[in-house]
């Protein structure tokens, strides 16, 4: 019932959780912590300076004075920006998985995204993580929760088409390298 080891190695586990979830993490916790006069943790590698948390949901300063503050739905645009180059990363990462791992786990994740759509089954994405994780990748148990909530709440972002190659995450042509022979 269980794979005979995790489709993502350890050392993918690892570099997915330092270049994808651990930004995240940051960010949000500056957030909770109050933006502007946090003393949180500084900028971490990948920050621009103009990503920092506390202007994420606020108009340029070059807006009007009576400029209103952002709506729900400009905050959660402007904070999916900031993730850009961690999708772009994760998508990359992923490409490193041999083929047929990274499409077994593009179909898998696809498949987990959509249980929770169904209330009948009671599922969230923290079950998934708990049942599934450890046949989905290897690490420590924390992180490779962490990488699991990650990609699953992100998969339809991860798994785009319009990344440089075309190609969803998993397909063969995804894979520049791959002949038809393979």
């Amino acid at each position: 019932d269980m794979l005979p080891e995790p489709l993502l190695d350890d050392h993918l586990t690892n570099a997915l959780h330092r270049l994808c979830v651990h930004p995240t993490v940051l960010r949000e916790r500056r957030e909770a912590e109050g933006g502007e006069g946090s003393q949180g943790p500084g900028p971490d590698y990948f920050s621009l300076p103009s990503q920092s948390p506390e202007n994420v949901c606020a108009r340029a300063r070059s807006a009007p004075p009576f400029a209103l503050p952002m709506t729900p739905s400009e905050c959660q645009i402007a904070t999916q920006a900031l993730e850009t180059t961690q999708i772009l990363l994760a998508q990359h990462l992923l490409r490193l998985a041999p083929p047929h791992v990274c499409s077994l786990f593009a179909y898998l994740l696809a498949f987990f995204t959509q249980l929770p759509l169904s209330p009948d089954n009671g599922m969230t994405f923290e079950d998934v993580s708990r049942m599934f994780g450890r046949a989905l990748a290897g690490g420590p148990a924390t992180l490779r929760h962490a990488v699991i909530m990650w990609l699953l709440e992100r998969w339809v972002r991860v798994s785009d088409s319009s990344m440089p190659g075309g190609g969803k995450v998993g397909d063969l042509r995804w894979f520049p390298v791959i002949s038809d022979d393979a």
